[in-house]
């Protein structure tokens, strides 16, 4: 297949001089991975399917901008008493509890990350109001 574009051209010669053994392989690879990811548009996060199986069993509200969440998801994680921190939303996407869109701007809750390891669920995130609401009800 002929590659369409000089960019693809010199990103495939990149990735040959690579696999040839180039000394600094490793360095062209990341560097060629990187620099395509960069080119991507952000993503929002889907809507939710109906058969997302992803659940919240409890949330404990600390304060106005902490709270404890028991999230399941048997494709990827379970946390019991998960720190959630209250924030802005950065980008839009639905939330985790309610379904409901989340915009950029709004105030939510997402999971807190500390040090090098991110946890599976920190691009979730749960409406500020939707966990006043749960809170209430409760």
């Amino acid at each position: 297949m002929q590659p369409d574009t000089q960019y693809e051209t010199a990103l495939w010669r990149q990735i040959v001089d690579a696999l040839s053994g180039a000394s600094r392989a490793e360095d062209i690879v990341s560097a060629c991975v990187t620099r395509a990811f960069r080119q991507r548009p952000p993503r929002e996060r889907a809507a939710p399917a109906s058969n997302d199986v992803s659940m919240i069993s409890a949330i404990e509200l600390q304060d106005e901008s902490l709270a404890l969440v028991s999230w399941c998801d048997p494709t990827r994680c379970r946390y019991i008493d998960q720190v959630w921190i209250g924030v802005t939303a950065r980008n839009g996407g639905y939330c985790a509890l309610t379904g409901r869109r989340i915009r950029r701007g709004d105030p939510v809750f997402k999971p807190r990350v500390r040090g090098a390891r991110h946890p599976s669920n920190i691009h979730e995130m749960i409406l500020a109001d939707a966990v006043v609401s749960q809170q209430q009800a409760a």
